[in-house]
């Protein structure tokens, strides 16, 4: 039996992946056997997907479905279902080659030394290398330049907008937004979207991971915050809590091969960066943080933010208090579906200044032609790119404040 009618039979054994029961994680788990146990290229592998597509509920669509096996055969290769020896794998040596031979008969093996046990020790913070880094990045970071670079300006985007890109509602994924993150929440979002809190004392967070939204008992106690709420590890979160030269650690941040799928000021000194994972299970989630790790504490990521599981950033678009003033959790770049090129080498997609000056010397222009809340994001936006000019122009036409 050849290696393709293997990898067919073990697919035909898998449970199809249903919406709302960890549906990703099942179909992630079958792409992942196909392309790392049974090592097919992914023209072998995509004939077998589909038939096991054609038994989930609801299947997905072929583009959703062909980007997780390419995401499936990006990933380190590991164990994920069967016996790595049914797949195909590279012959081991059964002899020394000639430079290790000795003219009186064959040598003796002697194999290299185990590598030591256990994590190793994680590097600290290195000034030269963010120096390094940010002399590359500082050329081309400026105030608008993630702004231009982000898929959707950030400008327009707002909590329920960004969470509805992060998150499948079709699929049943949730996520929970918390005013008090000592408690279960206060907002399961979407189910509650029309109450998202918008502004605490220490500001509004939410889950990272999508869940299911049910309460289960852990420790006695119920939580729907749990590991055994999630329905996929999608994300993971840096955080420059250690730095004190914030644009230094932005500029260094751009030069890197990360997914980064935003980047939101907290509202005090430091910046969250949501990142892309998509792993199927916690361990392949907490092996690719481990994988990275090293190289992040380089520039001074925040460790215990980073191998945070849950992993709970800003949400856009809310306040905080910082000094008796409330404070914008802004949001300064996002791109929902991100790749590993470095955001220093993203093409611009708008000219943000040149976009929401004509827009606002167009409300100007013609008033009673634009809606109130049309309006009222376009001196947003001119409030947030400091355009205070079009911002001055805008005033007259905004309704008076309560």
């Amino acid at each position: 039996m050849d290696v393709i009618t293997r990898a067919q039979k073990h697919i035909d054994t898998l449970e199809p992946a249903v919406s709302g029961s960890g549906g990703h994680a099942a179909t992630f788990r079958a792409c992942r056997i196909l392309v790392n146990d049974y090592n097919l290229s992914l023209d072998e592998a995509w004939p077998i997907l589909l038939s096991f597509n054609a038994r989930c509920e609801p299947p997905w669509n072929e583009k959703e479905l062909r980007r997780k096996l390419e995401d499936a055969a990006r990933r380190p290769k590991g164990n994920y279902g069967t016996d790595k020896s049914q797949g195909r794998k590279k012959p081991e040596p059964t002899t020394l080659p000639p430079s290790k031979r000795i003219a009186n008969g064959p040598a003796k093996y002697n194999p290299p030394p185990k590598a030591p046990t256990g994590p190793p020790p994680v590097p600290q913070l290195d000034s030269s290398v963010i120096a390094t880094l940010a002399e590359k990045g500082a050329p081309v970071l400026s105030r608008y330049f993630l702004a231009n670079i982000s898929a959707t300006d950030p400008a327009i985007v707002t909590p329920d907008l960004y969470l509805r890109a992060l998150f499948d509602t079709a699929r049943g994924e949730k996520t929970i937004i918390f005013a008090d993150r000592k408690t279960q929440g206060q907002c399961l979002w979407p189910d509650q979207a029309k109450h998202i809190p918008t502004a605490a004392p220490d500001g509004i967070i939410f889950l990272g991971q999508p869940v299911d939204g049910f309460f289960r008992v852990r420790d006695g106690k119920k939580s729907r915050r749990s590991s055994e709420c999630v329905l996929t590890w999608r994300h993971a979160l840096l955080e420059s809590d250690q730095m004190d030269d914030v644009k230094q650690w932005l500029q260094a941040l751009i030069t890197l091969p990360l997914p980064i799928v935003s980047i939101t000021f907290s509202g005090s000194r430091s910046l969250h960066v949501l990142f892309r994972l998509e792993a199927a299970t916690h361990e392949e989630w907490r092996g690719y943080v481990d994988q990275i790790k090293p190289a992040l504490a380089l520039i001074g990521a925040d460790i215990q933010a980073l191998t945070n599981h849950l992993v709970m950033p800003r949400l856009p678009g809310c306040y905080r208090t910082v000094n008796g003033q409330e404070k914008l959790q802004e949001l300064l770049y996002f791109n929902p579906r991100p790749t590993l090129r470095p955001l220093l080498y993203a093409t611009p997609l708008r000219n943000v200044e040149q976009d929401w000056t004509t827009r606002a010397a167009e409300i100007v222009a013609r008033p009673d032609e634009w809606p109130v809340p049309l309006i009222q994001q376009a001196a947003a936006a001119c409030t947030t790119y400091g355009l205070n000019a079009a911002l001055q122009s805008l005033t007259p036409l905004l309704p008076p404040k309560k």
